[in-house]
């Protein structure tokens, strides 16, 4: 039987599966990537979740005395370095890390996704944890999806009190946003109006928040919670600027 590792015209330079602490492995200062702690909320709600789902990859590398250094996978040292990782064992030189890093995660960001079935999932999609619900928002976003309608919130979340009714009309706008349900006049909620409410989502505010931007909205007549906001804060600016 032939080895399929060697099979086509590409080397294989993995050589070896282990399992280690994802804190053994020492990180890679030439990565030009850094995790922001959003990024790292949001990996350990996947893994929270899912489980152990892809292996970390790393190196030998020179320049660290011969230790097991990350070549991909870092975010999962800052989200538990005391669990137990698969690892593959490559034996790529530092030369060849420094290239790579440039090149690995952006290819991957040079896919287009397929409309039809990005909404399927988006409507099929588990939301409860709100680091998932803001990366499919994000995901939605930048494919220019309108999703409003394709995802419902669970009763039993405690977003659920903090917004009206579902429209009966949907007005559609490349930033809708990731929920069905509207503010003021009844227009859906966009994107960037549900990263204003999140500040207020875990705070004692919230509803006099809502209420608020309710009162703003008739005043205004505007149809969102971003336009009452802006409206709100030009017309303070006007006032101000005319007792100076």
């Amino acid at each position: 039987m032939s080895d399929s590792s060697n099979s086509g015209g590409y080397r294989n330079r993995i050589i070896e599966r282990i399992y280690v602490r994802a804190g053994d492995i020492l990180p890679n200062l030439r990565n030009p990537k850094s995790h922001g702690r959003e990024q790292i909320r949001t990996l350990d709600a996947i893994f929270s979740r899912f489980g152990i789902v892809d292996a970390l990859i790393a190196y030998r590398s020179a320049r660290n005395g011969g230790a097991l250094t990350y070549f991909d996978g870092h975010g999962r040292n800052m989200t538990d370095p005391t669990q137990v990782w698969p690892v593959d064992v490559t034996d790529l030189s530092d030369e060849e890390v420094d290239q790579l890093v440039l090149y690995f995660d952006e290819v991957g960001s040079m896919a287009k996704p397929d409309t039809e079935v990005l909404a399927d999932l988006l409507r099929q999609a588990n939301l409860d944890d709100d680091s998932l619900a803001a990366l499919a928002a994000l995901v939605a976003k930048e494919a220019r999806i309108d999703i409003a309608g394709l995802i419902g919130i669970p009763e039993d979340d405690d977003l659920t009190g903090l917004l009206p009714a579902p429209a009966a009309e949907y007005t559609e706008a490349p930033d809708a946003g990731l929920l069905a349900e509207g503010m003021g006049s009844g227009a859906p909620l966009p994107l960037a109006d549900i990263k204003l409410l999140q500040l207020y989502f875990t705070t004692a505010q919230r509803e006099t928040f809502l209420v608020m931007v309710e009162a703003l909205a008739v005043k205004f007549g505007t149809n969102s919670t971003t336009d009452s906001v802006m409206e709100a804060v030009r017309y303070a600016h006007t006032n101000l600027a005319a007792t100076d």
